[in-house]
């Protein structure tokens, strides 16, 4: 933890940061992506202290531990057959440590609570884990621009925004062009672009937006949704900052939030760093996901 950040301040006298990584692999759902956050917390259950700890429980100058190493992130989307990793830091007495006792739990909304320590229970056989992309989700119907069938990539679509303000209702012809490698020109743009980490690709979509009709214009598409590409190959969603801090300087970046009146067209290029493996997947999409929670997807 002291490694990782310069801001990070060494535990209280007595207590350690206690650290363990955690993999959930999402089995089966009636709708992707999803995300585990909001439905349960981390905590750990003190061996010794017969205490319950959460990241916060007590007070660090971190607030908690602070900037944690490949920290896992409760947020983060996957799809069915996609895998969340990552390390949950939580601050506890330093004699809860070594205690064979102490759990590691998952705490519902709720009252229910699923425990993992040593000299518990034989671990139950694992559920079978689908194959990144074999969703099994109803699509939506014939051409509906569902995850399960999306529309095709460089075919033109009306998209009608379902949103709070001046864009709700209003319709949007779109087109989304499939992801390519745009690394070498991401690194000519500017001279202070870092290249993408380690098997990870910057992936550009070229996008067309025509305002077909609204309420109110001139209207900006940016305030009603966000871009992302849900992976082929890792079943992963991923928007300009899940894998690093962005692609940097863009050439002829789509402006999300300028705007146009009846008739005027929005173009350029998004681009979002995924996977290499997913760059060239024939499972992989476009989508725009808007703040209801419903996407429009593009695909091949």
């Amino acid at each position: 933890m002291l490694a990782e950040n310069e801001f990070n301040s060494p535990p209280p006298d007595g207590i350690i940061y206690l650290g363990f990584d955690v993999a959930m692999t999402l089995i089966s759902a009636d709708k992707e992506p999803l995300s585990p956050g909001f439905n349960f917390s981390w905590e750990v259950n003190g061996g010794s202290s017969a205490s319950v700890y959460d990241s916060t429980t007590i007070e660090t100058e971190s607030f908690g531990c602070g900037v944690v190493t490949d920290s896992f992130d409760d947020f983060s989307e996957a799809l069915i057959g996609g895998t969340l990793a990552g390390s949950v830091c939580i601050p506890v007495p330093a004699a809860d440590a070594a205690d064979p006792g102490t759990q590691v739990v998952m705490s519902f909304i709720g009252s229910d609570r699923l425990s993992f320590g040593g000299g518990g229970l034989p671990n139950p056989a694992p559920a079978p884990v689908p194959s990144a992309g074999d969703s099994g989700v109803g699509d939506g119907g014939s051409d509906s621009g569902s995850i399960g069938l999306p529309f095709v990539f460089g075919s033109s679509h009306d998209v009608t925004f379902e949103s709070f303000g001046d864009a709700d209702q209003s319709v949007w012809n779109i087109t989304v062009a499939a992801p390519r490698s745009i690394d070498d020109v991401v690194s000519a743009e500017n001279q202070f672009n870092e290249p993408p980490p380690d098997g990870t690709v910057f992936a550009g979509f070229d996008v067309s937006m025509t305002l077909v009709s609204a309420t109110t214009e001139p209207l900006s598409p940016g305030f009603n949704f966000s871009w992302e590409i849900l992976g082929g190959a890792s079943a992963g969603v991923y928007d300009s900052f899940t894998l690093a801090t962005g692609c940097g300087v863009t050439p002829s970046a789509f402006g999300d939030f300028d705007e146009v009146l009846i008739g005027g067209t929005l173009t350029g290029t998004v681009c979002i760093p995924i996977p290499v493996d997913d760059l060239t997947d024939p499972g992989s999409k476009v989508a725009l996901n808007f703040l209801d929670g419903t996407r429009i997807a593009f695909g091949s």
